[in-house]
């Protein structure tokens, strides 16, 4: 079984194992995956079909190898970027932690496909972005542009997406977590 086919199996044994949120923002009201929720039973799963994740944290990205134990030249690699973290009473080494422990957590839902509801859901949405008006600002237009059309996407099917997508009647009426959630589904698009 090639590594691609490895981590296919891995992704539904995982769903098949009915995992549990034991994470509670209690300022916004929802749940979600901790590591300890999903971890060990990744670690079995890897074990049995023989893979093995490896994470590693540089200036510019956190980056995951997923690796066929069986072929270990066969490997799937998944990048982040590296964000700052400020935690308020913490020190730097506290927040590096708190970021690695962020990028670690990301980069195993996405590798694996543990599906949460989205926690911008709970804390944000409706309302717009913008300023006064409540609009996009130009730049933030601009901005989800570039994004797109480093990816190869131009304005107009960016606009035909968003368009489609939020139902929207300007793309400058986007809500925040819409805009914020175009522009990430952009940038993935690049890895």
């Amino acid at each position: 079984m090639n590594i691609y086919k490895k981590l296919a199996e891995a992704r539904v044994k995982l769903q098949e194992a009915e995992l549990k949120k034991s994470g509670l923002n209690k300022f916004a009201g929802y749940e979600y995956f901790e590591l300890s929720d999903f971890l060990p039973k990744i670690n079995e799963i890897n074990k049995e079909l023989g893979i093995c994740t490896v994470i590693s944290f540089g200036a510019e990205y956190a980056i995951m190898m997923i690796i066929d134990v069986d072929k270990p030249e066969d490997s799937i690699e998944l990048k982040s970027p590296m964000k700052e973290a400020t935690l308020k009473g913490c020190h730097p080494i506290q927040n590096l932690g708190a970021i690695q422990s962020y990028q670690r957590r990301y980069l195993y839902m996405a590798a694996y496909e543990i599906v949460e509801n989205d926690m911008l859901d709970a804390t944000t949405g409706n309302e717009p972005v913008g300023g006064k008006d409540n609009k996009l600002s130009e730049a933030q237009v601009n901005r989800l542009f570039a994004i797109a059309k480093s990816v190869g996407i131009d304005n107009k099917k960016v606009k035909q997406h968003v368009l489609t997508k939020y139902g929207t009647t300007e793309i400058n009426t986007l809500t925040k977590q819409q805009y914020d959630e175009a522009c990430e589904g952009y940038e993935k698009l690049k890895k």
